[in-house]
C-alpha cells in the first residue's frame, strides 16, 4: 500500500506537459548563461551602466566584479532571537521583515536576444528569483511578481521586436525588505545571509493560438489511466476553436502507450478554460526505485504544445 502511494505521488508530480506535431509546436529559447548586472536604490529606472556580469541560474554574490555587502540583511526573526538570548538590547528591535545592512535595494539584470520567426505569443518564464521580479522589454515594463519560490510568468508579446535585437531587463530585490509584507521570503532565527539572485532557469516560450498555460495530471493506478487537466487560453482578438489532443508514449523507444480522443472547445477572445480528458495506459509499467520506468505525455492545442517525462 505504501509503495503504491509513493508511485501515485511520483506519477502526479512528474506527468504534466507535452510535445506536439511539427505544426503548432512550441519553441523555447533558453536565456541561461551570462547576464550583465547593476545595482540601484530606487526601483523605477534601470541603471545606465551595467558594470558587472553574473551567471543565470546563480546568485549575485558570484558576480564579477563582486558587489560589496551582498547578503547583508538582519531579519526580524534573527533580531528577536538575539534579543531573547540577551545578545542584543531591547532597543535593537526592528519592524518586519527586518533591516538592510547594504547601500542598495535592487539588482538589475540585462540580456540581449534575437527572437525567432514571428509567433502569436512570446512568454517569459523566470522559474525562481529572489527577492521579487519585475521585467522590462525594450524599455517597456511588462509585469511584476513578488514571489520568491515559484515561477514568474510574463507576456512579452506587446513589446517584442520580431526583427533585430531585444533588450530584456529583470529587476530583483537586493534583500527581503523590498517585498510586500504579504509575500514570504523565508524565515530563520539563525540565518545570517539573505542572498539575492535569479537562481533557476529563464526561458522564453514562443507559440501560436490557443496557448497552453499549464497541464496537471492525476494518476488512477487501479484502472491504469490518467486524468489530465489542461488550461488553455485564447490570446487572440477573435474566437478560436481548440482541438486538444493528449497522447502518452514511453520515454525510451517512443512506443505509443495511450491516447485520448481530441476534444474541441471554442474560446472567446482572452478566455481561459480548463479541459479534462482521460487517457488509458494499457498495462502501465509503474515506476519504482529499482525500475525507474518513464513515460512522456504529449499535449497539443493545434497552436501550442508541451512535453514532460512521466513516472507512473
Amino acid at each position: 500500500m505504501k509503495s503504491q502511494a509513493i508511485r501515485a505521488v511520483v506519477f502526479a508530480a512528474a506527468l504534466a506537459g507535452a510535445a506536439a506535431p511539427a505544426a503548432g509546436q512550441r519553441a523555447t529559447l533558453s536565456l541561461n548563461g551570462t547576464w550583465q548586472i547593476a545595482e540601484s536604490v530606487a526601483p523605477d529606472a534601470a541603471p545606465a551602466v551595467f558594470p558587472a556580469t553574473v551567471a543565470v541560474p546563480g546568485l549575485v554574490h558570484n558576480s564579477v566584479p563582486a558587489f560589496p555587502d551582498v547578503d547583508a540583511f538582519d531579519s526580524i526573526e534573527l533580531v528577536n532571537n538575539r534579543i531573547a538570548l540577551k545578545r542584543a538590547p531591547e532597543s535593537s528591535r526592528v519592524a518586519a521583515p527586518g533591516v538592510s545592512r547594504q547601500a542598495r535595494n535592487y539588482f538589475w539584470y540585462r540580456r540581449v536576444f534575437a527572437a525567432p520567426a514571428r509567433r502569436a505569443t512570446a512568454t517569459l518564464r523566470v522559474n525562481k528569483a529572489q527577492f521579487g521580479t519585475a521585467v522590462w522589454l525594450n524599455g517597456r515594463k511588462v509585469g511584476e511578481y513578488p514571489g520568491c519560490f515559484s515561477a514568474g510568468i510574463f507576456d512579452l508579446t506587446p513589446a517584442m521586436q520580431w526583427q533585430g535585437d531585444n533588450a530584456l531587463v529583470v529587476r530583483i530585490g537586493a534583500h527581503p525588505g523590498v517585498l510586500p509584507a504579504t509575500y514570504p521570503a523565508g524565515t530563520d532565527f539563525e540565518k545570517l545571509k539573505w542572498t539575492p539572485g535569479i537562481y533557476d532557469e529563464v526561458t522564453i516560450q514562443f507559440a501560436d493560438n490557443p496557448v497552453i498555460e499549464h497541464v496537471q495530471v492525476a494518476p488512477r493506478i487501479a484502472s491504469s489511466e490518467i486524468l489530465v487537466e489542461t488550461k488553455v487560453r485564447n490570446a487572440g482578438g477573435a474566437p478560436v476553436t481548440v482541438s486538444l489532443g493528449q497522447a502518452v508514449r514511453t520515454w525510451k523507444g517512443d512506443t505509443p502507450a495511450g491516447r485520448a480522443d481530441p476534444q474541441s472547445v471554442t474560446l472567446a477572445p482572452g478566455e481561459s478554460r480548463a479541459i479534462r480528458q482521460t487517457v488509458r495506459i494499457a498495462n502501465a509499467h509503474l515506476w519504482t526505485p529499482e525500475d525507474p520506468f518513464l513515460y512522456v505525455l504529449d499535449t497539443s492545442s493545434g497552436g501550442d504544445s508541451l512535453s514532460t517525462r512521466a513516472a507512473p
